[in-house]
């Protein structure tokens, strides 16, 4: 598909090019807030609901494959680090205050289904 559909935004909403980049761009929040979950925290970091980070990020101008490299190299990093989780450490709750509910990584049979899966 070309880079010029992928770019197009429908009813001024997003792009192709905008959704996987934001995807790429929040890389470093769900590796934080793994580490805070981890280290018992109770609130986990705050998304920012701004998405100044997509917005700085022009992603509608670079290459599709760059943002598909990206967002790749992303889930590779964190990939490892889920691998090695025990179940006690998969069934850590904490809150995320916009959500204003309990999160978790895994909303399986160890955890209530209202909670929310964070990464």
């Amino acid at each position: 598909m070309a880079d010029q559909m992928l770019e197009a935004r429908v009813n001024d909403k997003w792009s192709v090019k905008e959704h996987l980049g934001h995807l790429a761009d929040l890389a470093p929040l769900d590796d934080r807030r793994l580490s805070e979950l981890l280290h018992h925290a109770e609130v986990l970091s705050a998304a920012d609901i701004e998405n100044r980070a997509t917005k700085l990020a022009n992603h509608r101008r670079v290459p599709v494959m760059e943002i598909i490299r990206r967002l790749t190299a992303g889930r590779e990093d964190m990939l490892p680090r889920l691998e090695l989780l025990t179940e006690e450490q998969i069934a850590i709750v904490a809150t995320i205050l916009v959500y204003r509910s309990p999160c978790a990584l895994w909303t399986g049979p160890i955890l209530s289904p209202s909670m929310t899966i964070i990464i």
